[in-house]
């Protein structure tokens, strides 16, 4: 120890007198004043170093303590270095915050503060849960690096209807993915006469649509054709059908037919037009061009005959005579201002006259009045009359059909025998045919009896060789003996109440009611027995 103190003393020493020296060749002393140094040579003149601190002085308690050394970290992130942090050894540091990095989640290395250390950034790739939903229930779930990475899985099909598959909903590192079912749209194209009217979205779950309405075509109404929302684009037709209109015609206020027709088929079927004695008459004219119609009959009068002869009756005139050859011959209503009431006895009998119109107001035909009139073709008479007489159209072998009046109650005997008539129509007021009033109608097919006919005289159908069909109504209560005798076309006799009936006098050895049930049978009956006549009884 004594040594070492000896040996800093020498060094001590030593430095002494090198600092001696050294100002005395600068020409100062340790006591001299120091030379005065202006301000320029202050600046240019450069400053001394300081001297470094010598060792610790000796306190007398052995060697002096070291100070302390400071160390350096460096962070550094992807190369680049993020700050420098020193400390001094066994302290502390606080960590500088790692670099975000997208889709990368970040921390530093593991590292011990043991000199100078570089800490490197360690990235670690972040995943994302992806919970698939379909409709709102769970389907399945997936582990992805990136919302870009997300694949759409597949998921069952539904009939006409398409996955689509919602926005992600992203909830930290969950995201929510939901596939809905979403119907498809198919294309309903309304097309009329070939032009796109409009076209309407649908589905296959709607219940109904809205159908643009069906444009107007002039005379024709229009629908939609009938189609099913059952799936793909359709085109539905709009169909057009031709209206109907109706065509009305009247004759003297009464409706005669009314006839349809459309703008497809305008052929109008024209009713026969109802005949007025007395009276040319014609339908007026129309067309047919859309729209309902009302046609009437235009009646013109005709003038009576010239050769028409009378006699004075009570309360007017009857025709006494026709002394002319005119093929038409009018009976007027009226002769020198008062009513023609009637034709009297056989006044047309045996002329060449074809066609006879009665006007309205005469009342009675006169026994055989038109008796033999072998040309007579057609006979017009009036509502007004009442009356024939018997053998009024004898032997009119030319007569096919004749107007009977709705008021007439009898025809008489023979009124019609030997006639030509094909059809007759039986007014509803008729209560009695009387014997031979059609007697040998050789062409005479068909005869349905008014409901309200009671007697059908003897002999009143006989010998009608064509008759084919009778109808009897139920209040008839008389056959006469041989009425149907030799009818020999007879198939069908058609009793409305077969119970009740007998025959007179009683010669048939059956039982009638049970015969006359079936209408051939009570055909048969009706032409063999000329002798019997039959009765309803209650």
């Amino acid at each position: 120890m004594k040594k070492l103190f000896l040996t800093l003393a020498m060094i001590a020493a030593l430095f002494a007198a090198f600092f001696i020296v050294a100002n005395c060749s600068t020409g100062t002393g340790l006591s001299g004043k120091l030379p005065d140094h202006s301000t320029d040579d202050a600046v240019n003149k450069p400053s001394e170093p300081e001297e470094p601190p010598g060792p610790p002085e000796d306190d007398g308690k052995g060697d002096a303590p070291e100070p302390p050394q400071i160390f350096t970290v460096i962070f550094v992130a992807d190369g680049e270095t993020v700050a420098v942090v020193t400390y001094t050894d066994g302290g502390e540091i606080t960590e500088p915050t790692v670099p975000e990095k997208e889709g990368y989640y970040g921390k530093w290395e593991d590292y011990t503060l043991t000199g100078n250390v570089t800490v490197n950034a360690v990235y670690e790739k972040i995943y994302f849960t992806v919970v698939y939903y379909v409709n709102g229930e769970l389907f399945s779930t997936a582990e992805i690096y990136s919302v870009d990475d997300i694949v759409y899985p597949e998921v069952p099909t539904a009939a006409f209807c398409e996955v689509v598959w919602e926005e992600p909903v992203i909830n930290g590192y969950e995201i929510s993915v939901n596939a809905i079912y979403m119907p498809v749209n198919y294309i309903l194209s309304f097309v009329a006469d070939g032009v796109t009217v409009a076209e309407v979205a649908y589905t296959v779950f709607d219940g109904e649509i809205v159908c643009p309405p069906v444009p107007d075509k002039p005379f024709y109404s229009g629908i939609w054709e009938e189609y099913d929302l059952d799936g793909g684009d359709k085109t539905v037709n709009a169909v057009y059908t031709p209206i109907t209109y109706t065509v009305t015609f009247v004759a003297d206020g009464n409706i005669i037919d009314t006839v349809y027709y459309d703008i497809e088929n305008t052929m109008v079927v024209e009713p026969v037009l109802p005949e007025k004695p007395g009276y040319t008459q014609r339908w007026e004219e129309y067309s047919v061009a859309g729209g309902n119609i009302t046609v009437n009959a235009v009646y013109t009068a005709l003038n009576a005959s010239e050769f028409l002869t009378y006699k004075a009756v009570s309360g007017g005139y009857k025709v006494k005579m026709y002394g002319g050859s005119e093929s038409r011959v009018i009976v007027p209503a009226e002769y020198n201002g008062k009513p023609v009431l009637g034709v009297g006895e056989e006044a047309f009998a045996g002329t060449s006259v074809e066609e006879v119109h009665v006007c309205e107001g005469v009342q009675s035909l006169d026994y055989a009045a038109f008796y033999e009139c072998k040309t007579l073709k057609k006979v017009l008479l009036p509502e007004s009359l009442t009356r024939l007489a018997e053998g009024t159209f004898y032997g009119c072998s030319s007569l096919e059909s004749i107007n009977l009046p709705s008021g007439l109650t009898v025809i008489p005997a023979e009124a019609f025998a030997s006639c030509g008539l094909k059809e007759i129509n039986f007014p509803a007021a008729l209560k009695e045919i009387r014997e031979r009033a059609f007697y040998q109608c050789g062409e005479l097919e068909c005869a349905v009896f008014p409901e309200g006919l009671e007697v059908i005289g003897e002999f009143a159908f006989c010998s009608c060789v064509k008759l084919k069909s009778v109808v009897f109504g139920e209040n008839l209560v008389r056959i006469g003996a041989g009425a149907f005798f030799n009818c020999k076309a007879l198939e069908e006799a058609v009793f409305a109440d077969a119970q009740g009936w007998c025959d007179e006098p009683k010669q048939m050895q059956h039982d009638l009611p049970a015969l006359l049930q079936s209408p051939a049978t009570a055909a048969a009956v009706l032409k063999n027995y000329g002798n019997v006549a039959f009765v309803k009884k209650d």
